[in-house]
């Protein structure tokens, strides 16, 4: 039992504990007490976590985690009043170190996994803090997946033989997988008595600037030029998703975003293994560390970075930490090109309704005008003449005359050949003879124009458009439109309505017989590119 122990914060890790916030989790029957070695407590805040009482704590809580509950149930996380406790004061005090002791040490991680991951506020500076009595602990404690993962993990244990000594240790974190960096090695050991530590060393060393060759494990899939795979014999990788000994799974690794993790890994000592096993699409990540494909991957910590065009998905942000952008890319839709317009109302296209009816009428004054000169003319010339009228004048025979005349006329040709020696008559014909040909040279020429140069219909080419043609279209993959699936605007969700998910073979049939809309993705210098996965 540790009784009325003094930890003694006289280490370079109070100057880390001084800046953060510290989580402790005091143990339900022992007697801690921590001493500052300083005159005033640190500025920063701590947190005290008490198991035994956890559901009335939260009534005395500043923060009410009851709206993060339900945002968390809705996405069918389990929860329980430990890890809403360190998820509450990860997020809303931002909690950096940690401080367990004794048999808490073991549900403390497993609640910290889950904890540091349902916080919307995350932390690459998390240092870790654990005391227990020599034996308390078994071994197997010790192979948990915590200690490969997390590289600042102090263990502090007292000595059963002299109460005094305390052996500190920390995980291994770095080297090959193989070699196990889980395992645990002394550090140092502090005597409690003296105050004093044996050999004086980096209680919390630098473990990540020299990663002495770890694996660093990428789910990625061929997507270029972001990153490229080439599996020959000999290459400098290897994918997982191969047999150890099966040398298919050799692959030399290459792209825009492949080499960013290279150059980290030539400084760092680390070494790039692709996991394809099931990187054959972008996937989803949940927040219950489940998923699919490469991000379905991260969330299950199968892989350790994700790559191949990873958009900013708030439904994979709230799952899984994503870097700093590194380009900026956006989505097209390819969709089929306009149709030709070719039908029986081209002969009218050259002319504007309006336009039209201004012909229209021209030819109205026309014919009314020839109408009445036509059947005034017999009358004038006879009255003048002093002579009956040769013939019966009728309306009927004057029409006929004034509509046969303006139609040939319009159309350019000319009369039965009759000789003209109205004068009135003479003048109106040569006055509608100017009009219409000047009209028929207009039509003429726009009719020219749109043989030479063919006209089409309007084209998709805007996403107004793509929704009021309620065009079809479709990807292979839920990643294409997951940027606006939370978009409430009437003309999203009218895409989506339209939108389908199909498979590669279903694509390269549409994209021949079917009039429908495709996605690509658009690079930032113009050029475009498109992923389909065979």
């Amino acid at each position: 039992m540790l009784k009325n122990i003094r930890i003694s914060f006289k280490w370079p890790m109070q100057t880390s504990l001084l800046r953060t916030t510290t989580c402790i989790i005091w143990p339900d029957n022992e007697n801690f007490t921590i001493n500052w070695q300083q005159a005033n407590p640190p500025a920063a805040a701590v947190v005290n976590i008490r198991r035994h009482d956890l559901e009335a704590s939260f009534a005395k809580d500043v923060v009410d985690f009851a709206a993060k509950r339900v945002e968390l149930l809705n996405d069918y996380v389990v929860l329980n009043p430990f890890v809403e406790k360190l998820t509450l004061s990860i997020e809303k005090s931002h909690c950096q170190s940690f401080i367990a002791f004794q048999l808490d040490i073991p549900i403390f991680i497993d609640a910290i996994i889950n904890a540091s991951r349902y916080s919307i506020w995350r932390s690459a500076n998390n240092k870790f803090l654990f005391v227990y009595n020599e034996g308390d602990l078994s071994e197997e404690h010790f192979q948990h997946r915590f200690f490969e993962d997390q590289s600042s993990i102090l263990l502090v244990e007292r000595s059963i033989g002299n109460p005094a000594l305390f052996d500190l240790k920390t995980n291994k974190f770095v080297g090959s997988r193989a070699d196990n960096p889980k395992q645990l090695y002394p550090l140092d050991r502090f005597n409690a008595e003296s105050n004093t530590f044996q050999y004086g060393n980096d209680l919390f060393p630098d473990k990540l600037s020299d990663l002495q060759g770890r694996e660093v494990i990428l789910a990625a899939f061929d997507y270029r030029p972001d990153v490229v795979l080439k599996y020959y014999p000999g290459a400098p990788s290897r994918d997982r998703a191969f047999a150890t000994n099966d040398t298919s799974g050799h692959v030399e690794l290459d792209g825009t975003e492949e080499r960013i993790l290279s150059t980290f890994c030539e400084k760092h000592n680390c070494s790039v293994h692709i996991d394809t096993s099931e990187a054959d699409d972008w996937g989803i990540a949940y927040r219950n560390m489940t998923g699919e494909a490469a991000l379905g991957m991260l969330a299950r910590g199968k892989a350790e970075v994700g790559m191949s065009a990873m958009y900013t998905w708030y439904a994979d942000y709230v799952a899984l930490d994503m870097s700093m952008y590194i380009g900026r890319s956006g989505i097209t839709c390819v969709v089929p090109a306009p149709k030709r317009l070719a039908s029986w109302l081209l002969p009218i296209e050259p002319f504007q309704p309006a336009l039209w009816a201004f012909v229209f009428a021209c030819l109205c004054v026309e014919i009314i005008a020839l109408l009445f000169i036509d059947h005034f003319r017999p009358i004038i010339i006879a009255l003048s003449e002093n002579m009956r009228l040769p013939f019966k004048n009728s309306w009927a025979r004057n029409f006929e005359y004034a509509f046969s005349t303006t139609m040939m006329l319009f159309v350019s040709q000319s009369n039965k050949g009759t000789m003209v020696n109205f004068a009135p008559l003479r003048l109106m014909l040569f006055a509608s003879f100017l009009n219409d040909i000047v009209v028929t040279s207009i039509y003429g020429g726009g009719l020219s124009s749109i043989l030479t140069v063919p006209s089409f219909g309007q084209a998709a080419d805007s996403v107004e458009r793509l929704y009021a043609f309620q065009l079809k279209w479709g990807a292979d993959s839920e990643a294409w439109v997951a940027g606006i699936r939370d978009d409430d605007s009437e003309i999203m969700k009218g895409l989506l309505r339209n939108f389908k998910i199909y498979t590669a073979e279903e694509l390269t049939v549409l994209a021949e017989t079917q009039e429908m809309g495709f996605t690509i993705e658009r690079l930032p210098f113009g050029g475009f590119k498109y992923f389909l996965q065979m």
